[in-house]
């Protein structure tokens, strides 16, 4: 019966509205909280201008003269920087508040943005890689302010809610960019081309600025960031604190028609100690909710705990201790590996778009925005889809993706460099030259054979566009796996090994990692790039 359900048209629209209605309670959480409004603007703008010049960023170092690996080294620079930047800043937040760390990078990303569109070589280009590398770690801060400022229950809904909101404000970005290329070409008139990449570049930079001065405007609610928090955190707990001791209590009252007066007795105690300590450890409530299961489960195991010797209590727990090592260092190369291909695939797209499928920055936009309207949906949907009982949970919602990603991945490799494709496009890409020059090249005698050339060119450019359309499709779901993986594997990772005093490291630790898999992406990518050119 409960698959039947699940199948029916009425449990999909359910299943949408919970999506819409735990973004829109996401997005009420971050503005409501004074603490948090101003620095999740700052990021909305950034981010949204952002999006405004990432289709021709590829285009605009190619323009200033850099090659494909020096396109790897300014990534490489910048996730650089972002390393070395993150936990600092995470520590930073525990410490000092989210005021000061997201001053310095939101100033830092600013000025980064401004030189980097002012660039006339390469080593300009360097310079401002090197202060890109330090303001993208606002990202890191603020998304560490945000953890801090809501309980572990919401855990996988702040971080969809927080990539949610991004990728939607990157859409409307990369949606606009073709309509300003357009009237920058067409109505004023611009023919320069590194003239207008260097507008869209500007955009950027404007909104960078727009948010650090309104950083400096709302610095009293932004420093009082950690008693706002507490405060939120505080009511919020209290609220399932109370919900779970009622269902506690309610448990117990069931058990007692199955045990003894002491056995009775000992659960109310442990109900006790266990809601005392609730208050104290926000990570206590998985914990929690694992013994309240086992109880309910078996209630004959009241009675055993008590005959339990101490030896294997200690065995059990060193056994929990080394299951938890396992699971972290597992999920810490999970969300390694997601973050190497994510890098790896945003290399590749725009040099694949460049130079073998010879599309231009104003197409190339067009493909990343329906990219990003995938992307989008694909994250906004995973913390109601991972709860469903035909996934399994988080970590099966997480595994399952990286089983379909590596076909994915599979597809868009073959797509990208078959061989055969690649024949094709370039006969797709010499059929405009040979057809605007066929008028001048006909005479009589090479009629039959210029025509015979012609068709067969005709069938390399259909078979050509065929070719294209699968690499698009396997793109687009490709790029929306690899985004929907991230925020999943933060999310386990954080609630397996963060404590609620160190949650700003634990955020900085986890955005290493994802800068080390930028890093070695981006030399990686444009490596491979260059190999298989050759």
């Amino acid at each position: 019966m409960t698959s039947t359900t699940e199948t029916t048209p009425q449990s999909y629209a359910s299943n949408i509205n919970d999506i819409i209605q735990t973004q829109k309670k996401t997005l009420h959480l971050f503005i409501s909280n004074p603490s948090t409004r101003t620095p999740v603007i700052v990021l909305y703008v950034a981010t949204f201008g952002g999006s405004l010049h990432s289709a021709v960023t590829t285009y605009f170092y190619l323009e200033i003269g850099a090659t494909e690996i020096d396109i790897g080294h300014l990534g490489f620079i910048i996730s650089i920087g972002a390393l070395i930047g993150a936990p600092i800043c995470g520590i930073a937040l525990d410490k000092y508040g989210p005021w000061i760390p997201i001053s310095i990078t939101a100033a830092a990303c600013s000025v980064g943005c401004l030189w980097r569109g002012m660039a006339s070589s390469l080593s300009s280009l360097r310079l401002g890689s090197v202060l890109l590398g330090i303001g993208n770690n606002v990202f890191t801060v603020v998304l560490g302010h945000l953890v801090k400022s809501n309980p572990p229950s919401l855990r996988s809904e702040v971080l969809s809610g927080f990539a949610v909101q991004l990728t939607t404000l990157q859409l409307l970005g990369k949606g606009i960019f073709p309509l300003l290329e357009y009237i920058l070409h067409n109505i004023v008139g611009l023919e320069n081309v590194l003239v207008r990449y260097r507008i869209h570049m500007g955009f950027c930079t404007f909104f960078c600025f727009y948010g650090t001065v309104a950083l400096l405007f709302d610095r009293k609610n932004v420093k009082g960031g950690l008693q706002n928090s507490n405060s939120t955190v505080t009511m919020i707990k209290h609220e399932e604190k109370s919900d779970f001791v009622d269902g506690l209590l309610h448990g117990s009252r069931s058990l007692s028609t199955t045990s003894n007066t002491s056995n009775t007795k000992e659960l109310e105690l442990t109900s006790t100690s266990i809601s005392d300590s609730f208050i104290d450890n926000d990570e206590s409530n998985a914990s929690i909710s694992l013994s309240t299961q086992s109880l309910s489960d078996d209630p004959k195991a009241i009675t055993s705990n008590a005959a339990i010797p101490e030896e294997s209590i200690s065995t059990r727990r060193t056994n929990e201790k080394l299951i938890t090592t396992i699971t972290t260092i597992t999920l810490t190369f999970a969300l390694l590996l997601q973050s190497i291909a994510n890098t790896i695939f945003t290399v590749l797209w725009p040099l694949l778009a460049h130079d073998i499928f010879n599309l231009s920055a104003h197409t190339f936009g067009i493909l990343t925005f329906i990219s990003s309207v995938v992307s989008t949906g694909a994250v906004a949907s995973f913390p109601v889809i991972e709860k469903l009982e035909k996934v399994g949970g988080r970590v099966r919602f997480a595994a399952r993706g990286f089983g379909i990603g590596s076909l994915l991945c599979i597809l868009f490799c073959f797509c990208s460099f078959g061989g055969v494709y690649q024949e094709g496009v370039e006969n797709l890409v010499g059929v405009e030259e040979y057809g605007s020059n066929i008028g001048i090249q006909l005479n009589n005698s090479e009629t039959r054979s210029l025509m015979d050339q012609q068709n067969e060119s005709i069938q390399h450019q259909v078979h050509s566009r065929k070719q294209l359309v699968l690499h698009f499709l396997s793109a687009i779901v490709f790029q929306a796996i690899l985004s929907v993986l991230e925020p999943s594997l933060k999310s386990i990772l954080s609630l397996t090994t963060s404590k609620s005093k160190a949650l700003g490291g634990t955020i900085g630790g986890m955005q290493s990692l994802l800068n080390i898999g930028g890093m070695v992406g981006n030399l990686a990518g444009t490596i491979l790039y260059k190999v298989s050119r050759e």
